[in-house]
């Protein structure tokens, strides 16, 4: 399903909105050539549930703001309305907060991103919201909104319990004990009780996943800024007769990498690609799921080869999708591992979101990888350095993003795609994968390769030298 904005804008006072719960508060190509090892992928999950769950984004680029909106889809509309209600709201807000501040030396910055926590047949999915409006901090959300994964239905907040005022009592009483037992510097007595009474406000973030019940603390909920958000974890056990979804021991998904063979690669000949006009076609914000599976479909039937640029976030999502684009021939590269604009990093939050990302990418393929595409193509000569990547922007922009028209992306692709480009795209929605596979079939009959990094780096038309590249001309 697609959400259009503009016309959920419309509409958004008037939706009925599901509980959420909002408080403020280089390629390093190892062992890639010829005969590689195979990591098998072992899910601890049904894989019927993995469809529970589409992916879609929102971005916005501007000389004055950025937006980065990551969210799910389910089957049931007035959920995703729900969702989309609260994210154009969020996105309504911050427009509006960033038109009375002063232009800045890069734009503002609104990212909003998800998890999905599972216990039994209800998914927790937590929204985490960062708004970068100047100054040492971001603001930061948490949303949490409940989903029946079997009845797909969503969940109000006061269904979750079967005795509300008993529940807010054993919740307030539970989560004492367990932050006293953290040993944090918290402001003093009061402010912790006042931030821990049986209210529901302060216990509307709530997560439920195989560990226990997650109370999701907001920033001075009970302790100073500088405490950031806590989380405390309460055991079913203790929680016994009190929930409507009690936990049934479903563990969630889990990904573990298990050197099983060794297998080939779909790897081309790099001879047979000299002298001919060559052009790249990259993908960000990924891997998407059904998305990206339909686009590899494609793609390995005009034995083509692309190049994904993955969020750590999405990675983690979608495994297996990330070892077919390996296996396929395809190179998967950084895209940090959770879309902040790097230029508000500091130093330390830079090493952080590049090896954060290099360990998932060493956990699920057995690689690293040295080349870099930075969230919204923003960089400065500081986050070229610190990263220590070789950084891939582009030369051709459909702006997919923005248009969500087949036509109009195919049009541009062939139309300004030269010997040498770089083509930006996002694998993550349909239309995308519709105008790119038209522009393939035409690329290629003008007589274009379409290579992956890898290719271009064999082939001498990229290096990993720390540069910055925006083509391979």
């Amino acid at each position: 399903m697609r959400l259009v904005l503009e016309k959920l804008a419309k509409t958004v006072d008037g939706m009925r909105r599901w509980q959420v719960a909002i408080h403020c508060v280089s390629v390093v190509f190892v062992a890639t050539l010829g005969v590689v090892a195979v990591l098998v992928l072992v899910l601890h999950e049904n894989e019927a549930e993995r469809e529970v769950f589409g992916t879609d984004s929102i971005l916005i680029y501007s000389e004055r703001y950025n937006v980065n909106a990551r969210f799910p889809i389910t089957e049931n509309e007035e959920f995703n309305t729900g969702i989309a209600a609260a994210i154009e709201a969020e996105i309504a807000e911050f427009r509006a907060s960033v038109d009375g501040f002063a232009s800045t030396n890069f734009p503002y910055e609104l990212n909003i991103g998800y998890r999905v926590y599972r216990s039994g047949n209800l998914a927790s999915i937590r929204f985490t919201v960062l708004r970068f409006l100047g100054g040492a901090h971001a603001t930061e959300q948490n949303w949490v909104f409940y989903y029946d994964k079997v009845e797909r239905l969503g969940v109000e907040w006061e269904e979750l319990f079967n005795d509300k005022m008993g529940t807010l009592e054993r919740l307030s009483e539970l989560a004492h004990v367990e932050l006293m037992a953290q040993n944090l510097v918290v402001f003093n007595d009061s402010e912790v009780a006042r931030g821990l009474e049986p209210r529901r406000e302060n216990f509307e973030l709530l997560v439920f996943d195989e560990s226990g019940v997650r109370v999701i603390l907001g920033i001075y909920q009970v302790a100073p800024r500088s405490t950031g958000v806590i989380e405390l974890i309460l055991g079913y056990e203790e929680l016994n007769g009190f929930l409507n979804y009690p936990h049934t021991g479903e563990v969630e998904s889990e990904v573990v990498a298990v050197l099983e063979s060794s297998n080939e690669r779909r790897l081309r000949d790099i001879e047979a690609l000299r002298g001919r006009p060559v052009m790249m076609l990259t993908f960000d914000d990924g891997p998407g799921g059904a998305t990206t599976a339909r686009l590899l479909d494609e793609l390995a039937k005009r034995d083509a080869r692309a190049t994904f640029f993955m969020l750590g976030e999405r990675m983690e999502r979608f495994p297996e999708i990330v070892v077919r684009v390996f296996l396929d021939g395809h190179t998967v590269a950084h895209h940090t591992f959770s879309h902040r604009d790097m230029r508000r990093m500091s130093n330390e939050e830079i090493w952080e979101e590049r090896d954060r990302t290099n360990e998932l990418l060493r956990r699920t393929l057995g690689v690293e990888s040295s080349f870099l595409r930075p969230p919204y193509g923003s960089w400065d000569e500081r986050v070229r350095e610190v990263s220590g990547m070789t950084m891939i922007i582009w030369d051709v922009d459909p702006k997919d993003w923005r248009y969500r028209d087949a036509e109009v992306i195919y049009r541009h692709i062939v139309e300004y795609t030269r010997e040498g480009s770089i083509v930006l795209a996002h694998d993550i929605h349909e239309s995308t994968v519709d105008g790119v596979v038209r522009a393939m079939d035409e690329l290629l009959a003008r007589g274009y390769a379409l290579i992956s990094l890898e290719e271009a780096v064999e082939l001498g038309l990229i290096r990993a030298d720390g540069r910055v590249y925006w083509s391979m001309r």
